[in-house]
């Protein structure tokens, strides 16, 4: 659904822009990013593209026997670790396995999704009710706290979507 508070933002990008065109000249070498979803659907495809561009991408993957066949030659199955967006001691134990690799985070695409779930009483992290506008500044403190550095892009509707990516540089 689309809501009446969304505004176009004259990217000169649509819905049937490929991923090369919108990475187009655009070089990611040195960058690292983590793609939640990145092994089937939309995700495989940003993963790709993120890859070609240079950037170093990891995936949490739920089911990493399925992933790494359907990233076969994409990304090193090596960057794929086990976690389970359900399960918070999966999502604690993915963290520590990033953190350990001692790599910066520069870009953050949160992509996985919820589809045809048995209903659980377990919350899921990325299934959360709408945020209220003062966590924003919430998530910048801990940003801050743990030198993260890049932009954190809001777009205001029912619901705050957030995206938080490192600065990209032109070639």
């Amino acid at each position: 659904m689309i809501s009446k508070d969304q505004k176009n933002l004259n990217s000169g990008f649509h819905a049937k822009s490929e991923p090369s065109q919108i990475l187009n000249g655009i070089d990611l070498n040195g960058k690292t990013a983590i793609v939640t979803g990145g092994y089937s659907g939309i995700g495989i495809e940003t993963t790709r593209a993120l890859s070609e561009a240079g950037a170093n991408v990891f995936i949490p993957a739920r089911r990493p026997e399925e992933a790494i066949l359907a990233l076969k030659g994409v990304i090193p199955s090596d960057n794929i670790i086990e976690m389970d967006l359900s399960d918070l001691d999966s999502v604690k134990s993915f963290t520590s396995s990033f953190i350990e690799k001692n790599l910066s985070l520069n870009i953050l695409i949160n992509n996985a999704g919820i589809m045809a779930c048995p209903e659980s009483s377990a919350p899921a992290t990325n299934a959360l009710p709408p945020m209220p506008r003062n966590m924003i500044k919430r998530m910048l403190s801990i940003a801050a706290n743990f030198c993260i550095t890049g932009v954190i892009a809001c777009q205001p509707s029912k619901s705050i979507t957030l995206c938080f990516s490192g600065r990209l540089k032109r070639k």
